[in-house]
């Protein structure tokens, strides 16, 4: 598809954001982020790009803030809602927040991505991390949602052990096997 010109502008952070970053690189690849999408304030690509530095850089209220604007030109943006719910996952552990109406809410805008593109791995990955990391049981709804994410990415290899991991947690060993046979057996 032809690119927009924030995402023609921000491809270079992109593919650096992408490629994965570390403390020490994340600051470099935002600082970049800020710059390349400035000019683009309503152009959904250059702010999803912006959201993911912002929020490797743990800036996470400038995260936020373009997953809102990129939600807001594009109300399609899945990203933009998983940004999003990152941002408030990561503002609720730092504040020590694992209120249920926090949650609840977290929960609410991961949903509203789901429902865009139910077949999205990463609204269902995000899910059933939202219990997790709240502290609480995931219900069999998030199990669910991580398994299907599983098959609609069966080559994560961190998603893999992530679904094996939840499968053993549940006494599923048979299943879990299934799925680490692969790893097991990968030349690599």
């Amino acid at each position: 598809r032809k690119l927009t010109p924030g995402a023609a502008a921000t491809m270079d952070v992109r593919i650096r954001s992408k490629n994965g970053v570390d403390e020490k690189t994340a600051p470099a690849v935002y600082a970049e982020a800020k710059k390349a999408a400035a000019p683009y304030p309503n152009d959904v690509g250059a702010q999803l790009v912006l959201a993911e530095a912002a929020y490797d850089a743990k800036d996470y209220a400038v995260a936020e803030a373009a997953a809102d604007r990129a939600v807001a030109a594009d109300a399609k943006a899945v990203d933009g809602y998983v940004y999003k719910a990152m941002c408030r996952m990561a503002l609720a552990h730092k504040a020590k927040d694992y209120s249920k109406e926090s949650w609840t809410a977290i929960r609410k805008i991961i949903a509203t991505g789901n429902r865009i593109a139910p077949q999205d791995p990463e609204p269902l990955i995000l899910y059933y991390r939202s219990f997790t990391e709240q502290g609480v049981p995931a219900p069999a709804i998030a199990k669910d949602g991580l398994f299907d994410a599983f098959y609609y990415a069966p080559q994560d290899d961190g998603l893999r052990l992530n679904t094996a991991a939840m499968l053993l947690l549940d006494r599923d060993a048979v299943r879990a096997r299934s799925l680490l046979a692969p790893l097991a057996y990968q030349p690599h």
